[in-house]
């Protein structure tokens, strides 16, 4: 049975969907992995996970896969058979950080409750970038007034997007992660000549335009991020 794109990490198998998970905590020991998956809804009974069974966790809305784990045993807790602990061989492929910072993410979502990507690290605010591009299903297309962008909340390439994301289209906005993303993501929005503005733009050159993305980019960060809204029809300024 197929999930239908759920907003749920899905529980997969041989290409079949087994069961939408609510939350997970993944831990690596020291022969393997421990996996504590809470809320754990099965299309099927439960009698589908077998060990050695090759289990993938498939994100949001999407094919493309979070873990992939080799089965070694597993055990029910609660009555009601909600959550379980899986037991998977140290040949599995699991970064345990990356999941469980994915599946806190979209846990809270799912409860209708909020995160904020200013208190994340920065490899977090990478998987929040994921997450938002996976859970926004379709993109509102127009852009009905200019845009503020607070640039002192910026202090590196991924918080730029978050932020820009968050301008854009609001909590759990996606415009893109990098300057290529950015620009497919602006091909179909409608606008009349809106203008994004910079405030506090000395941020955006600080810690954007540093010799490494220069050297990366052959060209200064900034001025690649404002040839990139200006062809797209956006004026810009930089206060």
């Amino acid at each position: 049975m197929k999930s239908q794109r759920s907003t749920h990490i899905v529980l997969e198998h041989d290409a079949v969907d087994l069961a939408e998970v609510g939350s997970i905590d993944a831990t690596k020991t020291s022969d393997g992995y421990l996996l504590r998956l809470k809320d754990i809804s099965f299309y099927q009974n439960h009698d589908l996970l077998e060990i050695k069974q090759n289990l993938f966790f498939k994100k949001v809305r999407s094919d493309a896969y979070l873990a992939q784990i080799e089965l070694l045993d597993y055990a029910f807790f609660h009555l009601n058979q909600h959550d379980v602990v899986l037991f998977a061989s140290d040949n599995s492929i699991c970064n345990v950080n990356d999941l469980n910072c994915y599946a806190n993410i979209i846990s809270f979502w799912n409860k209708g409750r909020t995160l904020d990507w200013r208190n994340l690290s920065r490899q977090q605010r990478k998987i929040w970038l994921d997450a938002c591009s996976d859970w926004q299903l379709t993109t509102q297309r127009h852009i009905h007034s200019n845009l503020l962008v607070n640039c002192s909340e910026i202090v590196d390439i991924s918080s730029l997007y978050c932020c820009l994301g968050e301008v854009f289209f609001g909590e759990k906005g996606y415009i893109g992660c990098n300057l290529d993303a950015l620009d497919d993501c602006l091909l179909d929005l409608q606008h009349i000549h809106r203008t994004i503005i910079f405030q506090n733009s000395h941020q955006l050159f600080t810690v954007l335009n540093t010799p490494k993305n220069k050297a990366l980019y052959q060209d200064d960060y900034v001025s690649i991020l404002i040839e990139i809204f200006n062809k797209h029809g956006f004026f810009t300024q930089l206060l």
